[in-house]
């Protein structure tokens, strides 16, 4: 991540006592292991460009949006592996509208606001290649399966998932494959 912004109201200065209605953070991309259109059963268009910095904007009220979840929590300098979300395009205008965000811009959240947001272990001088969280190896398999464009190729490499003795990839390949069969 590379910094948080407070957001005011719409004609008025955030300041710390009060008026800051949310946190923008800029955030820049590294790497991107899946996009919404890999997921899906048809072809993946090879033109999507990744931008290089995303905005997650994360609104202080309500302060719970739904009281199982949390809300994200990052901090600057910090890596994390995002599951974003784009709210849609009502919402996005509400933002723009009444808070100091530029309607040029799109902003995201997290999915399931704190559960997507995983924070990696940065590299330290001692030790460049820290282990990383599990999850991130499993997110990165079931992408590569969920890559390729033709339907018979990714139902291929996801039933080598699902026969893969792991208990969350066999799971996961699973319900994408009942996904991508299901009829429309």
């Amino acid at each position: 991540m590379l910094k948080d912004s407070p957001i005011g109201q719409r004609g008025k200065q955030p300041s710390i006592d009060d008026n800051v209605a949310g946190i923008l953070h800029s955030i820049n991309i590294d790497e991107v292991l899946c996009r919404q259109e890999d997921l899906a059963g048809g072809p993946v268009k090879s033109s999507t460009l990744t931008p290089q910095t995303i905005n997650l904007f994360v609104p202080l009220n309500p302060a719970v949006e739904d009281r199982h979840l949390r809300k994200e929590r990052l901090s600057a300098r910090r890596r994390y592996l995002l599951f974003l979300v784009m709210p849609d395009q009502a919402q996005q205008k509400l933002w723009t509208d009444s808070l100091m965000l530029d309607p040029q811009m799109a902003y995201y959240r997290a999915e399931e606001l704190s559960r997507g947001v995983v924070p990696l272990l940065d590299p330290t001088a001692d030790n460049s290649s820290l282990p990383q969280p599990h999850v991130l190896e499993k997110v990165r398999r079931l992408c590569r399966a969920m890559r390729p464009s033709n339907l018979d190729d990714k139902l291929a490499a996801l039933n080598q998932l699902v026969a893969s003795h792991d208990p969350v990839m066999e799971k996961e390949a699973q319900i994408a494959i009942n996904a991508l069969q299901a009829p429309e």
